[in-house]
């Protein structure tokens, strides 16, 4: 969650702090939202996500689940951002191991959301991306293992980056209307605090889909028939 450090007006509170603030203060999504530059109202702030998501699109291929090789974290809110190459490191055509540590050196001295990597050191980031983004799909080890080089990630909540507490894809589906899409992993505080749910950009599961929008209805059923609004469904007769 973007919070921003009232000590350093520059930066983010870490994942941690930022829960304690929220808390403490009973911040909504909304006012968390808030904090956050609107690239639709904001002009300087529009042109720089459209120059940002320019210099991505030539990418696109490289930005794969299968092609993650390193994960940076964001010094200012703590987000974790995933490193990609074309080609396996150390493979025919992809980046030497010794690129790949001084790529992990380079990180370690400082990153934050949305930065370049540099010309010829062999990796790409995404440049269009901001502070308090959610996770990035690509981020979460795919169901395809780590065919191709791919390294494994630690599952974490991918709208406050917290470790703690992370919610099943089987609740979440159970619990929450997916529209058929695969739920990325969240922690029990932004699942019960009903923030926006996160979700692959994949192929839409149209029976997973169906099944939902039925159960939603039901519930909503069942909700106006406790309030005298509708009567009760008459059972069918076997």
């Amino acid at each position: 969650m973007p919070v921003p450090d009232r000590s350093d007006r520059d930066h983010f509170y870490s994942p941690k702090d930022a829960r304690d603030v929220i808390e403490r203060e009973n911040l909504s999504h909304n006012d968390l939202i808030g904090y956050i530059p609107d690239a639709k109202t904001d002009t300087a702030e529009k042109k720089l996500q459209k120059e940002a998501a320019k210099l991505d699109k030539p990418n696109r291929s490289t930005f794969n689940a299968t092609k993650v090789r390193a994960v940076a974290t964001c010094d200012s809110c703590g987000a974790k951002r995933a490193v990609y190459s074309k080609n396996a490191v150390g493979q025919k055509g992809g980046p030497t191991k010794r690129q790949l540590e001084n790529v992990e050196t380079l990180l370690e001295c400082g990153y934050v959301c949305g930065n370049p990597l540099g010309e010829g050191l062999g990796f790409l980031m995404r440049r269009a991306l901001n502070c308090g983004d959610y996770i990035e799909t690509q981020y979460y080890t795919p169901s395809s293992g780590l065919k191709g080089g791919r390294i494994r990630t630690e599952d974490i909540c991918a709208i406050c980056y917290g470790e703690d507490e992370i919610v099943s894809a089987d609740v979440i589906r159970k619990e929450k209307d997916t529209k058929g899409r695969n739920p990325l992993p969240i922690c029990r505080f932004c699942f019960d605090n009903n923030t926006e749910l996160p979700v692959t950009g994949g192929r839409v599961n149209m029976m997973e889909k169906s099944v939902q929008q039925a159960a939603k209805k039901n519930k909503l059923h069942i909700d106006a028939v406790r309030r005298g609004r509708k009567k009760a469904r008459k059972e069918s007769s076997s």
